[in-house]
């Protein structure tokens, strides 16, 4: 077949999030991270299917940009793509812990939504102790001045921008409980609860 098959992964490693996409066909196979950065090329993917099974492995950690000597959180990923008859079975682990365990472990850092783009609903992720919003594997947004990193109390704005169109984030800390409020296009939109459950290691 000559249309290419899409799987699209948005992985938490420390204080950062990747976004990982696998785009293949039966003979030619690309792994990108944060939509830009080819770690995989593969054109003898077919040959290597004829065992019916293919692995990967390469480092999460490092973006561009990053200085040299800042130490940045590393994980190995692993990426199995097993042939199925006329289908394809994934399976990713991070660190040598299955994707659905280690998204576990991260859920209580992380608070997502997802946005109403077009057809699409593309997810943003909002790292509770940093207070850093991720997308499509990039840090985006502006803190509006006046923010304080520490301390048990805060409030905070964090204005941003996807194709056009402006966003915020406001925190809210009323009686010890912080409340978040995500606006984007001028509409209120809920957080997306429990969204680690929804992870498969497939």
């Amino acid at each position: 077949m000559n249309r290419y098959k899409e799987v699209l992964y948005n992985i938490p490693i420390g204080e950062r999030w990747y976004e990982i996409k696998v785009q293949h066909n039966q003979g030619h196979r690309i792994i990108f991270v944060d939509s830009k950065d080819t770690v995989i090329e593969d054109q003898n993917f077919l040959g290597r299917l004829l065992n019916f099974s293919t692995t990967d492995k390469f480092l999460l950690g490092r973006k561009a940009g990053d200085p040299e000597n800042a130490h940045i959180a590393e994980e190995e990923m692993v990426l199995t793509i097993k042939k199925r008859g006329n289908a394809f079975e994934y399976t990713v682990s991070i660190g040598g812990t299955p994707l659905k365990e280690h998204m576990a472990k991260n859920h209580r850092k992380t608070l997502v939504w997802e946005l109403p783009i077009g057809f699409s609903k593309p997810r943003i992720f909002l790292h509770l102790e940093s207070s850093n919003l991720w997308w499509k594997g990039r840090e985006i947004g502006e803190r509006q001045e006046g923010f304080r990193r520490d301390g048990p109390k805060r409030d905070l704005k964090i204005n941003f921008a996807i194709e056009g169109r402006q966003g915020s984030i406001e925190v809210q800390n009323m009686n010890n409980f912080e409340f978040y409020v995500l606006k984007f296009d001028g509409k209120l939109v809920p957080k997306v609860d429990n969204w680690h459950q929804n992870v498969s290691d497939e």
